[in-house]
C-alpha cells in the first residue's frame, strides 16, 4: 500500500508547483494528521511525496517532512517515491538528500553527475537502496516465487458456500421465472378459451 501525496495536495488541477503557505500548528493538527494514523497503526510502507511545496520548498526535498517527522517521529521503516518530477523545482539531488529515496518517472540519471564524487551523496543513495530493499523483502516478491514454482489453488469453505447460495439463487430465480411465463401464458390462454365460450354461446341463443 502506497499512501500519498504527502503532504498538502490540496488540488489536482494544476497542481504543479503549488506553494502552500501555513503554520506549523495547522501542518500538524490538520495536513499531517492524515497520515500519521496510517504510518504509526497501519504500518504502511510506502509513501508518495507530493508536486506540493511547503511553502517554496518542494514536499519531496523537505527533511523536515521526510526525515525529522516522517522517519524521526513516526518511526517510519519504508521508502519514499516522488510523484513524477515535472519541474526544475522538484531537484532529485535534493529529493534523496532529504529522504525521498525513489523517482516516479523514466530519468537519465544526468543530474547526478554533480555529485557523484560525493561521499555524502553516495551514503544517501545506499541509505535510499537499503530503503527499497527492505521493503521489497517484505513483500510478496520475496515470498519463494520463481520460474520452477507451482502455485496451487485452495478453495476455503466460503468460497464453496458463496458458490453453492449463488447456485440455489439462480436456480430459484429460474424457477420463478419459468413459473411467471407459464401463468402468463395460462392466463392468457383461459381468456382466449373464455372468449371463445362466450361467443359460441350468443351464436346459440
Amino acid at each position: 500500500m502506497q499512501v500519498k501525496h504527502f503532504i498538502m495536495n490540496d488540488q489536482d488541477w494544476n497542481r504543479r508547483g503549488v506553494m502552500e503557505w501555513t503554520t506549523e500548528q495547522t501542518i500538524r493538527e490538520l495536513y499531517l494528521k492524515a497520515f500519521e494514523d496510517v504510518i504509526t497503526k497501519g504500518e504502511a510502507k510506502s509513501v508518495m511525496s507530493a508536486f506540493a511545496r511547503v511553502g517554496s520548498r518542494w514536499c519531496g526535498s523537505n527533511p523536515n517532512l521526510l526525515t525529522n517527522v516522517l522517519r524521526g517521529e513516526w518511526d517510519f521503516g519504508g521508502f519514499v517515491n516522488s510523484d513524477c518530477p515535472d519541474g526544475g523545482y522538484m531537484s532529485l539531488i535534493d529529493g534523496v538528500q532529504a529522504g525521498n529515496d525513489t523517482f516516479d518517472n523514466n530519468h537519465d540519471g544526468t543530474e547526478y553527475n554533480s555529485v557523484k564524487d560525493s561521499p555524502t551523496f553516495c551514503q544517501k543513495l545506499r541509505l535510499a537502496t537499503k530503503r527499497i530493499l527492505y521493503v521489497t523483502l517484505h513483500t510478496n516478491a520475496m515470498n519463494g516465487v520463481s520460474s520452477t514454482a507451482k502455485i496451487v489453488h485452495i478453495r476455503t469453505w466460503w468460497q464453496d458456500a458463496i458458490l453453492g447460495l449463488d447456485i440455489g439463487i439462480g436456480v430459484f430465480a429460474a424457477v420463478s421465472l419459468t413459473g411467471l411465463v407459464l401463468s402468463l401464458v395460462w392466463r392468457k390462454k383461459n381468456k382466449t378459451t373464455a372468449k371463445k365460450d362466450a361467443a359460441f354461446k350468443e351464436e346459440i341463443l
